[in-house]
């Protein structure tokens, strides 16, 4: 018989370990009252991007990560992205970040890091595991490139040259099924309005524009019949260069999910 993977038990809490070298046992924590609040922070981003002028004050509410320990915590010999941000320094100024710039980034780390980089590999792999001939050559592709396959420890530089197929795989996930769908309104300030395939879109606090990436994704004249079969080749040569433009899985500009 055959070991059932769990992959729960494998995946642990990759954000956490890889932000701030600890584990928050969201998966497994049955009361919630230990876990960060997440969802509080969520809504004070969600008003913060809908009504800038309480920016300034949001600001003075949301930082509320513990991560003091950290701060002053220099025994740390591993190399997380909170250290980076506790280490790092302004090549102009020399000064370095403020303990609410850090709570501030850390927080980002969290909310846009965690169910993003949870559901893109669960979405991937059950991708990757339901078509046999995808699967066989990402396998490939990985045991010749990837030094110690099996370790506990594999070296990542440089893996994202190394493996095109692997990120064309990543890409195609993204198209198929976005983890990140939450509409993000744009409102229009132009005097005259805005035009969009000859439909004029007045100016005014009453009128405001999103776009659902799914549908841009699954655009038939786009992405043609076979919009939903998962097919990492759309992105793996020069026509997937052209198609990157259509990819949208975080949104775009200044209202995008830093992801």
């Amino acid at each position: 018989m055959e070991e059932r993977f769990d992959w729960l038990e494998r995946n642990d809490s990759l954000s956490g370990d890889l932000a701030f070298r600890c584990q928050f046992d969201s998966q497994i924590e049955k009361d919630i009252s230990k876990l960060p609040p997440i969802n509080d922070h969520i809504f004070l981003a969600s008003l913060m991007g809908m009504v800038p002028d309480f920016m300034p004050f949001i600001k003075t509410i949301s930082p509320w990560i513990p991560i003091p320990s950290r701060i002053t915590d220099t025994s740390a010999a591993r190399k997380d992205l909170i250290t980076s941000l506790i280490n790092s320094v302004d090549p102009e100024t020399g000064s370095k970040l403020t303990e609410l710039d850090i709570k501030t980034e850390a927080f980002a780390f969290i909310v846009a890091g965690s169910h993003t980089t949870s559901g893109t590999l669960t979405l991937l792999f059950t991708h990757i595991l339901q078509n046999p001939a995808v699967h066989k050559k990402v396998v490939e592709k990985v045991d010749a490139v990837v030094e110690n396959v099996g370790s506990a420890i594999v070296p990542i530089k440089d893996l994202k040259t190394k493996l095109p197929y692997v990120m064309a795989g990543l890409d195609e996930n993204f198209r198929m099924n976005s983890v990140f769908t939450m509409p993000l309104e744009r409102k229009v300030t132009a005097t005259e309005g805005f035009e969009i395939e000859g439909h004029v879109v007045p100016k005014g606090k009453k009128t405001g524009l999103f776009s659902l990436n799914h549908v841009i994704h699954h655009n038939l004249a786009i992405w043609s019949k076979n919009h939903n079969v998962f097919d990492p080749s759309r992105f793996y040569d020069q026509k997937g260069e052209k198609l990157q433009r259509f990819l949208s899985p975080f949104s775009m500009c200044h209202r995008m999910c830093i992801g």
